[in-house]
């Protein structure tokens, strides 16, 4: 059984949506204000980081998988996030009247999804999980993998798109508050994490995920957020490819997402966008609550300049980081979550690669 793979794990309805909220203008005052106009509404865009999970569902003996021998049902898997909190704040006697602030979660965003079967919807199986982000109090049960948006007990909304390699599972998640003012998405890798007896001391592997190739192949996708005029801000989902060089002996991770595309969330205009170096280490040593560690793959990542029109490009001194791991019970899979952070511009993104 093998769950279906999208290109764009967003194009589900909601998804990232909230990511292009919009600011309403701003509001108007009931007096018209004298000339020069002033913004009504203030932007922030902070920076965005990866959290990485540090107890990982390890490829032990008869390790299960996503496309033959699924998990047990109640089978938990912490996740590798890279988040974003949009918060829009609305006061008449502030100066300006409206805020919409745009960065990380107080609290952070780590949290577990647990495997709770499966569903098959027109002739395309999605996996169904239960979620649960202490910070943003979701406790989601029966989320179907397509991008279904629930509504919990007090209000607010939750859903969550799901794609499922052989050992990896990338993801994304996305919550508003009942009143709409409080909005949160992630961008997720977890699965059967690689123990560490099992990553080679020796030799290099060319990791490469390419979602034009097939199902289990992975890829890149993401969403870049950017400053739109001075008083909004604009979103466009991201996919593209990824080749990631591990070198066993030396513990060196490097690669490139490449071939990167933007695609406008309100206009579904597409743009090419900034290829990114990654520039990482292999951590195959220490000792894990889960009983020994995993392949943990760490590092930064640094835009390329952008190409020619690159309607939401960044920068070329744009950087952030990644994280995430080697899957599998023989390392056959890479996954990370990653994020690039620019003056007026934040991305963030997971990857999903197969051994070649």
């Amino acid at each position: 059984m093998q769950f279906h793979k999208s290109a764009r794990l967003f194009a589900s309805a909601g998804l990232l949506a909230l990511a292009a909220c919009s600011s309403g203008g701003g509001g108007t005052p009931d007096t018209v204000p004298p000339a020069p106009v002033t913004p009504q509404t203030l932007v922030t865009i902070n920076g965005a980081g990866v959290e990485q999970s540090t107890a990982p569902t390890l490829a032990i003996g008869a390790t299960p998988n996503f496309t033959t021998s699924l998990p047990p049902v109640g089978t938990s898997f912490p996740l590798t996030v890279a988040g974003l909190y949009i918060n829009r704040t609305s006061s008449p006697s502030a100066t300006p009247p409206n805020k919409i602030t745009v960065g990380g979660m107080p609290g952070g965003f780590s949290g577990t999804a647990t495997f709770q079967g499966t569903v098959s919807s027109g002739g395309i199986t999605y996996p169904v999980i239960g979620l649960n982000i202490p910070s943003l109090n979701i406790n989601a049960t029966g989320l179907k993998g397509d991008g279904t948006i629930i509504t919990q007990t007090d209000g607010s909304k939750v859903g969550a798109a799901v794609t499922g390699m052989t050992y990896t599972l990338l993801g994304a998640w996305t919550y508003q508050s009942a009143n709409g003012n409080n909005n949160a998405f992630g961008l997720t890798v977890t699965g059967y994490q690689t123990p560490n007896a099992n990553v080679p001391t020796t030799g290099t592997a060319s990791y490469i995920g390419n979602s034009s190739t097939g199902a289990t192949a992975g890829g890149v996708v993401g969403t870049v957020i950017m400053k739109s005029g001075s008083e909004n801000i604009a979103a466009a989902t991201l996919s593209g490819n990824v080749n990631l060089n591990v070198n066993f002996a030396t513990q060196e991770a490097n690669g490139t997402l490449s071939n990167m595309t933007a695609k406008d969330v309100i206009s579904g205009a597409t743009s090419p966008w900034n290829n990114v170096t990654l520039t990482g280490k292999l951590s195959a040593t220490g000792s894990l609550a889960a009983g020994g560690a995993g392949a943990y793959l760490n590092g930064t990542t640094q835009a390329q300049a952008a190409p020619a029109g690159a309607t939401f490009g960044t920068a070329s001194t744009a950087y952030g980081s990644f994280g995430g791991a080697l899957y599998g019970p023989n390392a056959s899979e890479a996954g990370a979550s990653w994020s690039l952070n620019d003056n007026g511009k934040v991305a963030a993104g997971i990857f999903g690669a197969t051994k070649q």
